[in-house]
């Protein structure tokens, strides 16, 4: 498959998912088939599944300002307290958040700690090979306040951390 300004979201997911096993979900293949479009506009040529890749990764996997670095959680039956370790613009500090589980606690402590209002719309995850050794990677979108979709995607051994760093990834691009 050949991936040029005409090429479709099929295309580029099929790319992805055949190289580099990341089966994006359908609203994520909109928004990253156009932005593909865009890229092979700009450097007017077909782009390889190598830079397809690059670009799915800086596109999605935001790493900056915010990162997530560690996290621990102390669960009961009726909630999560989850204390997590992160760096904003390479100074590292930690947040702490409440809620009916590990996302809900994390998503507080972001809106407590930086302000950050928003809602997850969608989430989904799936292993990156085959085996008990596999990383798992995360897609979330969120909707900042003006409603506005934003996308993220973490990857990591830890299921758990790879939901932490998508959702950090998707609230890295409401700063964008």
């Amino acid at each position: 498959i050949r991936i040029n300004s005409q090429s479709g979201k099929g295309g580029v997911a099929y790319i992805l998912e055949t190289n580099y096993s990341i089966t994006m979900p359908k609203t994520m293949q909109q928004d990253f088939g156009a932005i593909v479009t865009s890229e092979s506009v700009h450097k007017d040529k077909e782009l390889t599944p190598q830079e397809i890749y690059d670009l799915f990764l800086k596109t999605y996997y935001v790493r900056e300002p915010m990162n997530v670095v560690y996290y621990t959680e102390h669960a009961s039956d009726d909630n999560v307290e989850i204390s997590t370790r992160i760096t904003v613009n390479g100074e590292e500090t930690t947040i702490e958040g409440v809620g009916n589980g590990i996302i809900d606690a994390f998503c507080k402590a972001l809106s407590d700690n930086y302000g950050y209002n928003f809602n997850i719309a969608h989430y989904s995850e799936h292993a990156m090979e085959f085996g008990k050794k596999s990383k798992a990677i995360t897609y979330i979108q969120i909707f900042d306040a003006e409603q506005k979709a934003h996308f993220g995607v973490g990857i990591s051994s830890n299921i758990a951390k790879s939901s932490l760093r998508a959702i950090m990834s998707a609230v890295n691009q409401i700063n964008k």
